[in-house]
């Protein structure tokens, strides 16, 4: 993914540009494989006290099970499951307890 190297490189404003590029070219017509991923990065670069981190997790998991590459599939519901568990809201740590435990 072209946002990790970015990413990689300390530029996250522009990380975070490719990314939500990425999320909006599966909402055309891209690959959808791909959308777990893109939002488990989203989230990843928003902060704790951010609501829009829990919703790009929530979504990703949703997105895994709709359609995602075993790999991808195997991280998403490892990151997303580990992050979810410090979520506010007792629905998403349950979320993420679940992921955890599907793996």
């Amino acid at each position: 993914m072209a946002g990790h190297g970015v990413y990689g490189r300390g530029d996250e404003v522009a990380a975070v540009r490719v990314y939500e590029e990425g999320v909006t070219a599966v909402s055309q017509g891209g690959c959808p494989d791909e959308l777990p991923l893109l939002l488990l990065r989203l989230a990843q670069l928003t902060p704790a006290q951010d609501v829009r981190r829990w919703s790009f997790l929530e979504r990703c998991v949703t997105a895994v099970y709709d359609r995602a590459r075993h790999a991808d599939k195997l991280l998403c519901l490892q990151e997303a499951g580990r992050l979810l568990l410090h979520a506010p809201d007792p629905r998403l740590r349950r979320i993420g307890a679940g992921c955890l435990a599907a793996i």
